[in-house]
C-alpha cells in the first residue's frame, strides 16, 4: 500500500494488511473512480482509507487497529436504493 503512513506491515497485525487501501484525492475525486470498498475512513490529509470488511463491526475493528480510539468516524460508500 503506498501511503503517506509508509510501511504498515510493522505495525498492523499481518493478516489484515491486505485489507486496506488508500486513495488520494486526486484519485476519487476522478470521473471514473469506483470505491474500493464499502467502508472509508477520511484521514487528517482529506485522502480516504478504504477498509474491505463484509460489516461494519469488522470495519469499525479495523479503523480501530489502524488508528487507535481516535475521533476519526467509519463511512459507508454503499448506495440505497430507493423504492
Amino acid at each position: 500500500m503506498h501511503s503517506p503512513y509508509g510501511d504498515i506491515s510493522k505495525w498492523v497485525d499481518k493478516k489484515n494488511v491486505d485489507r486496506y487501501d488508500y486513495a488520494y484525492k486526486v484519485q476519487f475525486e476522478a470521473d471514473d473512480f469506483k470505491p474500493l470498498s464499502a467502508w472509508y475512513v477520511v484521514d487528517a490529509f482529506g485522502n480516504r482509507l478504504y477498509l474491505k470488511a463484509r460489516d461494519r463491526k469488522k470495519a469499525m475493528e479495523l479503523m480501530e487497529e489502524f488508528f487507535g480510539h481516535t475521533k476519526y468516524g467509519l463511512i459507508s460508500d454503499r448506495h440505497q436504493q430507493i423504492r
